[in-house]
């Protein structure tokens, strides 16, 4: 059976990106910190949870949350990863 050419519609096609990754590989300060504030928070909730504190295991949830939250304003900020292909964080 003899093979065919099939056209790849462009918006399939991959490209490489423009640069190499940055040289940090993640480890920035938003990014420790949005790990550890969120770990903070399940353990909270966690010894709400078996503890039967309905109030301790919502407010573990809520510093988590407010952890996401602490990491998205510290990457706007700069710092985070970069953005434009730069090595390197603050």
């Amino acid at each position: 059976m003899a093979e065919k050419d099939v056209a790849v519609p462009a918006d399939l096609v991959v490209q490489p990106p423009a640069g190499p990754p940055p040289a940090n590989h993640g480890r920035t300060v938003a990014a420790w910190t949005t790990t550890w504030v969120v770990v903070a928070g399940g353990l909270i909730a966690s010894i709400g949870l078996v503890m039967a504190a309905t109030w301790l295991f919502w407010a573990g949830l809520g510093v988590s949350v407010l952890g996401l939250v602490v990491g998205k304003v510290l990457s706007v900020a700069g710092f985070g990863q970069p953005r434009d292909g730069t090595a390197g964080a603050h």
